[in-house]
């Protein structure tokens, strides 16, 4: 996990697969954009929800 200067954080890590990273972004809600993969991009972009709370 990285700070960064506007205060947004970088996280990374690996995963089994795409479908594990999915339900792993789910519980985040809204609070996070996948900036690598377009497919994990495009996996999670009708999914992210604004009623979680949850933060990473």
């Amino acid at each position: 996990m990285v700070e960064n200067d506007d205060g947004s954080i970088t996280v990374s890590f690996s995963a089994c697969g795409l479908h594990e990273m999915c339900w792993h972004l789910y519980s985040w809600g809204d609070k996070f954009e996948v900036i690598k993969f377009e497919i994990l991009r495009q996996m999670v972009a009708n999914h992210r929800r604004s009623d979680s709370t949850a933060m990473p």
